[in-house]
């Protein structure tokens, strides 16, 4: 859930708002003169989309999903049952 604030309401509740946006994994919009300049997110949410993006960029990593996906939707899958009993589970 996105939140729009003033930067001046940011400022007055900066240290609640980070606290929002590191347990609720909220973003907040923060606004300059009525337009979105900013946001701010948590370190968490920042890392994970680091991560999307460089898996993204990733064409081998990509290239890996893409047949994974082909390979479900043709149903060349191993049930469950299968796998543990070939890996003793």
């Amino acid at each position: 859930m996105n939140t729009i604030l003033s930067i001046t309401d940011v400022r007055n509740d900066l240290p609640k708002l980070v606290d929002r946006v590191s347990t609720l994994t909220q973003t907040v919009l923060i606004t300059v003169q009525g337009k979105v300049k900013a946001a701010l997110i948590s370190a968490e949410e920042l890392e994970n989309m680091q991560d999307t993006i460089d898996l993204l960029s990733d064409k081998e990593a990509m290239a890996s999903i893409r047949e994974g996906i082909k390979d479900v939707e043709e149903g060349k899958t191993i049930p469950w049952e299968t796998v543990k009993k070939q890996l003793d589970l």
